[in-house]
């Protein structure tokens, strides 16, 4: 994602998105991301991206942003949850299967 337009037309253009922010220097972004993935593939449903702050700085402003990483999870273009900074996968995996379980 390399721009504010093509992660706002991402959310929108499909109905389960989670969107993963995190910065290059933020090591609980790059050890947190793999974990994500793997628990994504769980939930083939929900389209995922990963973006990199450091890549489009306005999402700070945007997103309101203040602290890394940040999950936001929208159902229809709604923002649904938001996990920040420590984001336990339990807990996390439980609120998919919950959103995914709902929609089906």
């Amino acid at each position: 994602m390399d721009s504010l337009d093509s992660i706002k037309n991402f959310v929108d253009e499909n109905r389960l998105a989670l969107l993963y922010f995190g910065t290059e220097t933020c090591s609980v972004c790059h050890g947190l991301e793999p974990q994500v993935k793997r628990l994504l593939e769980e939930h083939p449903k929900v389209k995922e991206k990963f973006i990199w702050v450091n890549d489009v700085n306005e999402v700070r402003g945007q997103f309101q942003l203040f602290t890394f990483p940040v999950l936001i999870m929208y159902v229809d273009g709604k923002e649904v949850f938001r996990m920040a900074r420590f984001i336990p996968i339990v807990e996390l995996r439980e609120k998919l299967n919950r959103i995914v379980e709902f929609i089906d």
